[in-house]
């Protein structure tokens, strides 16, 4: 079987209800006990992000995200999911889907986890005949997902039962994950940040996109603080080199390497093009089965990566949106984050804090708007729905006469530097002209043309015997 990405590269992470034995499993699996925290061991559920390895010769090699199930801990839960390559459902034999089973699958259905398989676990305390009901039901709740095929195993960590055939179906599901592009921009969000004696500020996290190397300079945004990398660990081991999906910790100095001031929810970035924003154009898709709707300046709970922000709905089009519906919003922020397009987010209501729904990012950066007319929305669908090429047409049609930066495309158009340049090619004189360092539409440059003559045409008539027409005058007649 060929692997979609380096082996060591995979991020395997668990999902399901409180004290189901997603942490027990992982032990079984991994012989790591993700209970990093005393509260944890006393409690007996986890309340963090525990972390741990599986894989073996001839298999990937995971990086293991052990994620709370309790409610109140979903938080932690969305940040562990960010980034996640293949999810592990695990849904108790003894007790069966829960209802944070049914939230957890929706936020891994809205952050578009690119795999899933089922772990029935504790299957030593049920019967043969319960635990098919049990399956049955799990079958028919993903009957409706993206994960209608996932595969179910079932399990038991005390005994070692199905723990082989569990490992099996996670290789099979980790062969159809998409290769990551190992030439795009750097990103890496931290989700714990800590200090180690001799060591200092240390920040963990999941690389999303590109590499980082040691010795390279950096910085942590929104705080916008430049630091240095000392030293890279990935997977728990030293390393010179993380690349994208490798569960990584780097060693900071300089202001970023401040445990005052950095912090998780941070995000590490290479690239200048990273910007932190206020404002996100998103098409928001509702859960199917919430009690809310959400209305035009609704307050919530924007959770994007390790970082959960506060933020108005701008609603765009129709007021309000049901349940199981999808719309346009702009999100206004109370905190700056990082995003770039197609980034996935997880929306969750004010109070009671629960999810709702979630959404994908079509502007990173936008303009304000309050409302969008449908030729904007056909442009705002294509930033999402369409090819490469006709992402960045659209982003340069809904610039306008501004036109847009080349060197900012792969924030705008959610692509590796190379893809974007090649894309460009391939479009210029087809709608897209290039204006120096910009991307402009070329309606836009006949426009402007056309404005250029009127103005020359008026001069002449005004007086015809004039040589010139002064520039101040045709700059008066463009936007």
């Amino acid at each position: 079987m060929k692997w979609g990405r380096k082996l060591a590269s995979l991020i395997l992470g668990t999902a399901g209800h409180i004290d189901h034995g997603k942490t027990e499993l992982v032990r079984a699996l991994t012989g790591t006990d993700t209970d990093r925290l005393k509260e944890e061991k006393e409690r007996g559920i986890t309340i963090e992000l525990g972390f741990a390895e599986l894989g073996g010769e001839g298999r990937p090699h995971f990086g293991v995200v052990d994620v709370p199930g309790h409610d109140a801990f979903v938080r932690a839960m969305v940040a562990g999911a960010a980034g996640m390559d293949v999810v592990l459902l695990v849904v108790a034999g003894d007790e069966g889907v829960m209802p944070q089973t049914r939230e957890h699958l929706a936020i891994v259905e809205l952050l578009a986890v690119p795999e899933l398989v089922v772990a029935i676990t504790k299957c030593d305390t049920a019967d043969a005949e319960w635990l098919d009901l049990v399956e049955a039901d799990i079958k028919d709740v993903l009957s409706s997902t993206p994960y209608a095929d996932a595969t179910c195993v079932r399990t038991s960590a005390l005994r070692g039962t199905g723990l082989g055939e569990l490992t099996d179906a996670l290789s099979v599901a980790a062969g159809r994950v998409q290769e990551s592009d190992q030439g795009d921009l750097a990103r890496l969000p931290l989700d714990r940040v800590f200090t180690i004696q001799g060591t200092g500020t240390v920040g963990t996290g999941t690389l999303w996109s590109g590499t980082i190397e040691t010795g390279a300079n950096v910085r942590l945004l929104p705080e916008n603080l430049d630091a240095r990398i000392r030293s890279i660990q990935v997977h728990g081991r030293s390393s010179e080199r993380a690349e994208a999906g490798d569960r990584t910790a780097v060693a900071l100095t300089g202001d970023g390497g401040d445990r005052e001031r950095t912090s998780r929810g941070a995000v590490v970035v290479t690239h200048s093009g990273w910007t932190p924003t206020w404002m996100l154009t998103t098409r928001v898709q509702l859960v199917a089965d919430t009690d809310w709707r959400l209305e035009h300046n609704q307050r919530v709970h924007v959770h994007h990566g390790t970082t959960e922000v506060l933020a108005r709905c701008v609603l765009l089009e129709k007021s309000p949106l049901e349940a199981g519906v999808s719309g346009w919003v702009q999100l206004r922020l109370e905190e700056p984050i990082v995003a770039r397009a197609g980034d996935r987010l997880v929306i969750r209501a004010y109070s009671p804090v629960t999810t709702i729904g979630g959404g994908v990012v079509a502007e990173p950066l936008p303009l304000k708007r309050n409302r969008i007319n449908a030729e904007q929305r056909a442009q705002l669908d294509q930033l999402i729905d369409g090819s490469l090429g006709e992402r960045i047409k659209a982003w340069v049609e809904l610039a306008g006469w501004t036109g847009g930066m080349e060197a900012n495309l792969p924030i705008f158009a959610g692509a590796s530097p190379s893809a974007c340049r090649a894309a460009v090619d391939s479009i210029i004189g087809s709608g897209v002209m290039r204006a120096g360092p910009y991307l402009v539409d070329g309606s836009v440059i006949e426009a402007a043309e056309a404005r250029v003559l009127d103005a020359v045409d008026v001069g002449h008539s005004e007086d015809s015997l004039r040589v010139a027409i002064p520039l101040s005058r045709i700059r008066a007649g463009l936007p």
